[in-house]
């Protein structure tokens, strides 16, 4: 544990792995290999995730979703907006 994941690093059934993607760490176990490189669809049957990674992930989702909503969003001014703050500089 602790490895980067290289494509030539040779898997075993049974092998815990965590990958990072995105934002997010997914613990996974190794179900199955495949003798030829597949889909995504088809990869995700080889491969199952642990039910902590799911949660840890659903909950971090949820912090992101709070913190972006409880921030401020900047509104820019419209094209009227911006010649109404001309016109008071301008005096």
């Amino acid at each position: 544990m602790g490895q980067k994941i290289k494509p030539s690093r040779l898997l075993e059934i049974g092998q815990v792995l965590t990958i990072r993607q995105g934002l997010d760490d997914k613990t996974v176990n190794v179900l199955t290999l495949s003798e030829q490189r597949r889909g995504a669809s088809e990869a995700q049957m080889l491969y199952a995730e642990t039910a902590d990674s799911l949660a840890q992930r659903e909950k971090n989702q949820a912090e992101r979703k709070a913190l972006n909503q409880s921030m401020p969003q900047t509104i820019r001014p419209n094209k009227k907006q911006r010649r109404q703050i001309h016109q008071f500089l301008d005096q």
